[in-house]
């Protein structure tokens, strides 16, 4: 394996020496299915060149470990395990985003993602896409040890226009001269957030997307499922559904919408969402 040393990486925000592995093992299960699972499992041959061993003990202490509830560092070890939930929608949306990539027009492709964790969504798909030159991307991330996994995987990627951000996603000044984006990826997010708070992101995406801009999303579809309510919310804003999937064996949906109106102004210090965790919204009828 060939190591690379996030503290030298392209923009980091802070010098790491190297933590320990997993600490423990939570399965998320339902009406008897996992649709995650949080693990100690080793790197994918993907991630060959960036292990998330190496990023360090110094900035999980100064953050504490947990944003609503869960640590969001352990959170993505089960991606590395093919037969996990979670690994099975990643490939469903780098599907998605693959396919947004391959329709775009010639010429510069804008992409922003939201509370984008350590990229792999995006710098997976893009290291291999042949339109990778034409992408300008901006990745927002709030966990330092997830940002920092990041930009070494871009960098070891050479993806230097993959521009990671350690800010809030929930506030729109953090996309400030990457909006309007051709490419919107919104995953993992509205299952952390309230259903109020999913329908006002949803009318806010047209000041993020440009003319015919694209918005990738997840939710998981446990009840009350309100994926059939964020598609219509997605319609009245001015949407056209491109796909909507539910990979095998899992309770996630992965929705794809096309705008089809005029973009509107790009707003600046608007509050998106209030990120509140899984752990707050399962099982509550008005989630």
């Amino acid at each position: 394996m060939i190591e690379l040393d996030v503290a030298e990486s392209r923009s980091a925000s802070r010098k790491s020496p190297r933590a320990g592995s997993a600490i423990g093992v939570l399965s998320l299960t339902k009406g008897g299915m996992e649709w995650g699972s949080i693990d100690g499992g080793g790197p994918r041959s993907v991630w060959s060149r960036v292990t998330q061993n190496q990023v360090g003990h110094e900035a999980c202490l100064n953050w504490g470990m947990t944003v609503g509830g869960q640590d969001w560092w352990e959170w993505h070890k089960s991606m590395d395990d093919p037969t996990s939930a979670l690994s099975r929608r990643l490939i469903a949306v780098q599907e998605a985003f693959r396919r947004g990539l391959d329709c775009c027009p010639q010429g510069p492709i804008r992409v922003i993602s939201l509370c984008a964790g350590q990229g792999r969504d995006l710098i997976e798909v893009l290291s291999e896409h042949p339109r990778r030159a034409d992408v300008r991307a901006r990745l927002v991330e709030i966990d330092p040890r997830n940002v920092t996994f990041a930009r070494a995987s871009a960098d070891a990627a050479g993806l230097a226009d993959v521009e990671i951000v350690e800010a809030d996603a929930g506030m729109t000044d953090a996309y400030a001269g990457a909006a309007p984006a051709d490419i919107v990826l919104c995953c993992g997010v509205f299952g952390n957030i309230t259903g109020r708070d999913i329908e006002r992101m949803v009318n806010a995406f047209p000041t993020l997307c440009s003319a015919a801009g694209l918005v990738i999303w997840t939710r998981n579809r446990l009840p009350p499922d309100l994926t059939p309510k964020i598609r219509i919310w997605f319609q009245e804003a001015g949407f056209q559904e491109e796909s909507f999937s539910i990979p095998a064996g899992t309770v996630f949906a992965v929705g794809a919408h096309r705008f089809v109106r005029d973009p509107r102004d790009f707003t600046p210090r608007y509050r998106l969402f209030d990120f509140v965790g899984y752990r707050q919204i399962l099982g509550k009828p008005d989630r």
